[in-house]
């Protein structure tokens, strides 16, 4: 009887580590620990949805610096407008929430300061207007990893829905 609890112990906290692996998998890469721009509560935020795609053009596969190519769509008020920003910086192993707070955040991240400046002035906001996201703001999200490189490149790509709030 205690082999058998033994047994049972030993596979349900089994099953529980592979569960927590498999959905930080899920996320994005293992790893990172919180998004920096994770907000819990959207009172008194303004949504702004859209679309992230994500092209790595150097480093696919590597856990140093990586090039990314970033196509953004936001819609506001009925209109869709399109963004566009290069940015260098270590991906691999960051979860898909940290990878679009750093692509949002100038203050820690200046390859970014002219992208983010130009999505708050066709937004009308405010230059010290920051973004946030939530834990439910990524959705159908492709996995990023090395084996969806691109045939025939050395390039990976990825896109997912995103909502983000501006405050």
């Amino acid at each position: 009887m205690k082999f058998v609890k033994a047994i049972c112990l030993s596979a349900s906290v089994a099953g529980l580590l592979i569960g927590s692996s498999m959905e930080a998998w899920g996320r994005g890469s293992p790893g990172g620990g919180p998004a920096s721009c994770l907000i819990a509560k959207t009172s008194g935020t303004r949504a702004v949805h859209g679309t992230l795609a994500i092209e790595i053009t150097s480093g696919v596969g590597t856990v140093g610096q990586q090039d990314a190519d970033v196509t953004v769509r936001l819609e506001s008020g009925g209109v869709q407008q399109f963004f566009r920003v290069h940015v260098v910086d270590q991906f691999a192993g960051l979860s898909n929430e940290e990878i679009v707070c750093r692509i949002f955040d100038d203050v820690a991240n200046p390859d970014v300061q002219g992208f983010v400046q130009e999505i708050r002035s066709a937004l009308g906001l405010a230059s010290g207007t920051h973004f946030y996201i939530t834990s439910k703001s990524i959705t159908s999200a492709e996995a990023f990893d090395a084996d969806l490189s691109i045939p025939g490149t050395d390039h990976a790509s990825s896109m997912a829905d995103v909502t983000l709030y501006v405050k």
